[in-house]
C-alpha cells in the first residue's frame, strides 16, 4: 500500500519536526552580567583553538555548554565588570573577564568533548582533560494521571511489537538508554514490515521528544556511510533511520557491513562537522532502524549487532481515531514527561547490555533475504562436497560459474569466509597450475597430500570434470 500525496507531505513534515526537536535548541549565550564568582564557575578556557566553554547556569537543565572563540567570549561579556574610584577622583573600569583570564584559579582544559552520561570534565581518547559539553536533564515525576498517559505509549508498543518477550526487551533497551546513557549496549534494533503508515514514525516522534536534543532523527544511512562528515550524529544517544534500504549484493555490501559495525561499536568517534572544528566524543549512540523490506539491511548469519522485529502488516484496529489520538499526544508535554519518567523508573536489573540478540524468525528472514546468491549456492554445494578441501575454481564450476571469471573472485572469497571456511596458505601445482585451496569447515581433517586429495575428489562420481582455480 503506497502513501497518498497528502500522506507523504504529512510524513515529510513529521520527519522534519523530529529532526528539529531531536537536534534541540542549544542557545548561544546572550550578553549578561556575570560576577567574578559566576565567571569562575561557568567559564572554562579551552587551550585547543583558544576557546571558552560557557556552562549553563543550571546543571540539571539539559542545556549543553556552548563553545565560543575567546575574542567572541570577551566581547559578549564585556559588560561584566565594575568602575573603581581612584584617589584622584577619576574612575577605572575593572573587567571581570580580564581578571578571569589572568586568574590562577581559572578552569582550563585541553579540548572539548561530548560524553553523554559522564562528568563535566572528562578525558578524551588521548588522555587529555576535556570539558564535556553534555548536561543531564532532571526527570521530574509527572502530575497525577501519568499512568493513563503512559498507557497510550505502551499500547502502541504492544501493537508494533506483538511478541511480549521481544517487547519487554525493547522497553528495557529504551530504559537503559535513559538510565545509563553512558553504557553502550552491543546491539541496536531493526524493525521491518512491507506496510506503510502503521505508526513507527509516531514511536520515533515520541523518542525525539523524550530525548530532545539527543536524537539523530531521519538519518540517511547510505549518505552517512559514504560521507566524510558525521555531524548529524554528534552528541546523540539515539539514531533513527526511517526507511533503510542499503542492501547491495556486490562488493559494497561488505563495506556497508564493516562501516555500520564501526559506527555501532567504536568507543570514541572523531566528529567531523561540515562547518566547524573537529572534536572527539564518547560513542553512546544506539541505533533504531525501520525498513519496508526484509532485505533492507545486509545481515550476515553471524550478526551480533541487531535484534530484529517484524512489525504488523495491518494498521491498528482503532483506525483513524487511534492514530489521531496518538499523534495528538505528541503536543502534550505531560505525555512526553510521563513516558520519560516511566523509562527513568523502570527496573532494568535484568537487562544485559552485552547480550547477543536472539535469532528469532524475523532475524532469520532478514539473514536469508540478504544473503548473496553466491553464498547460498556455495553453502548448498559444500554441504554435499566429498572432501575436506576444495579448489576455488572447482567450487565456482560447481556453482555454475566460470573458474577464471575474476568478477566473482572477491565475492567468492568474502562468501567463503562468511561461511566459516579457511584459505590454505600452500598453493600446490595441480595439473601444472598453482591452485588456491580452501579448507572446508566441518568436513574433517586436512589431508597430508593436498594435490592427491584434489585428484581423488575430482574423480568421484558426480564431480568428474572439475578443474581449474585461482
Amino acid at each position: 500500500m503506497q502513501r497518498t500525496p497528502d500522506e507523504q507531505r504529512r510524513r515529510d513534515q513529521q520527519r522534519a519536526e523530529n529532526v528539529e526537536i531531536g537536534n534541540g535548541a542549544h542557545a548561544f549565550p546572550v550578553a549578561e552580567f556575570l560576577t567574578p564568582e559566576q565567571l569562575h564557575e561557568r567559564a572554562v578556557f579551552v587551550s585547543e583553538g583558544r576557546q571558552v566553554a560557557v556552562l549553563p547556569d543550571d546543571e540539571s537543565s539539559g542545556q549543553r555548554a556552548v563553545v565560543m572563540q575567546l575574542a567572541d567570549f570577551t566581547e559578549t561579556f564585556k559588560s561584566s565588570g565594575e568602575l573603581i574610584e581612584r584617589d584622584d577622583g577619576n574612575s577605572t573600569w575593572r573587567s571581570f573577564v580580564e581578571a578571569w583570564r589572568n586568574s590562577p584559579e581559572r578552569k582550563t582544559v585541553a579540548a572539548t568533548t561530548m560524553a553523554i552520561g559522564r562528568a563535566r570534565v572528562w578525558r578524551t581518547d588521548t588522555g587529555a582533560p576535556a570539558v564535556n559539553l553534555w548536561t543531564p536533564m532532571q526527570r521530574r515525576e509527572p502530575r497525577a494521571g501519568a499512568h493513563e498517559k503512559v498507557r497510550l505509549f505502551l499500547e502502541h508498543l504492544a501493537y508494533l511489537i506483538p511478541n511480549e518477550g521481544e517487547r519487554r526487551q525493547f522497553l528495557l533497551w529504551l530504559a537503559h538508554a535513559e538510565q545509563r546513557p553512558h553504557e553502550l549496549p552491543h546491539h541496536g534494533y531493526l524493525m521491518f514490515t512491507e506496510s506503510f503508515g502503521i505508526g513507527r514514525n509516531a514511536l520515533a516522534s515520541i523518542l525525539s521528544r523524550v530525548w530532545a536534543g539527543e536524537v539523530a532523527a531521519s538519518v540517511n544511512l547510505p549518505a552517512l556511510i559514504d560521507s566524510s562528515f558525521n555531524g548529524q550524529i554528534a552528541g546523540k544517544r539515539l539514531a533513527v533511520v526511517d526507511e533503510v534500504y542499503v542492501n547491495d549484493f556486490g562488493k559494497s555490501r561488505y563495506a556497508i557491513e564493516n562501516r555500520l559495525r564501526q559506527l555501532i561499536t567504536e568507543e570514541y568517534r572523531v566528529i567531523n562537522p561540515k562547518y566547524g572544528r573537529q572534536f572527539t566524543e564518547w560513542n553512546v549512540l544506539r541505533w533504531l532502524l525501520f525498513s519496508n523490506h526484509a532485505d533492507g539491511l545486509p545481515m550476515p548469519a553471524h550478526d551480533r549487532r541487531f535484534a530484529v522485529i517484524a512489525n504488523p502488516t495491518e494498521r491498528h484496529a482503532g483506525g483513524a481515531d487511534y492514530y489521531a489520538r496518538l499523534y495528538g499526544a505528541l503536543a502534550d508535554p505531560e505525555f512526553i514527561q510521563a513516558v520519560g519518567w516511566y523509562l527513568a523508573t523502570l527496573d532494568i536489573a535484568e537487562f544485559n547490555p552485552g547480550a547477543t540478540p536472539t535469532v528469532n524468525d524475523a532475524k532469520r528472514a532478514v539473514i536469508e533475504a540478504t544473503t548473496p546468491e553466491l553464498e547460498k549456492e556455495l553453502r548448498a554445494v559444500i554441504a554435499d562436497w566429498p572432501s575436506s578441501i576444495a579448489a576455488a575454481g572447482d567450487l565456482l564450476v560447481a556453482c555454475g560459474l566460470q573458474p577464471d571469471d575474476t568478477r566473482h573472485s572477491s565475492y567468492f572469497t568474502k562468501s567463503m569466509k562468511a561461511l566459516g571456511h579457511q584459505k590454505i596458505e600452500a598453493r600446490p601445482r595441480i595439473g601444472g597450475v598453482p591452485t588456491r585451496l580452501w579448507e572446508l569447515k566441518g568436513k574433517g581433517d586436512l589431508p597430508a597430500d593436498l594435490a592427491a586429495e584434489v585428484a581423488r575428489y575430482r574423480a568421484a562420481p558426480g564431480f568428474r570434470g572439475l578443474a581449474g582455480g585461482f
